[in-house]
């Protein structure tokens, strides 16, 4: 999944590699669009179905069985 900021700023996506490797879980990576790296979002390890808030301001997801936002 791949999401873009309202603004269109941010995008960010689900990265699963780690998936099935010594327990390893999903994370969210996001990245400016002026950016060339990417960073994994704390805490947002086996987190599903991202979005951003409706003002750009902060990035919700869904984890163990909760919306939550970072």
């Amino acid at each position: 999944m791949v999401l873009v900021s309202e603004c269109g700023a941010f995008g960010g996506w689900i990265s699963d590699r780690n998936v099935g490797h010594r327990g390893g879980e999903s994370q969210i990576y996001m990245r400016g669009i002026g950016e060339m790296t990417a960073r994994a979002v704390p805490g947002t390890e086996g987190a599903r179905m991202p979005f951003f808030s409706p003002d750009g301001q902060w990035l919700g997801i869904y984890s163990g069985g909760m919306i939550k936002n970072t």
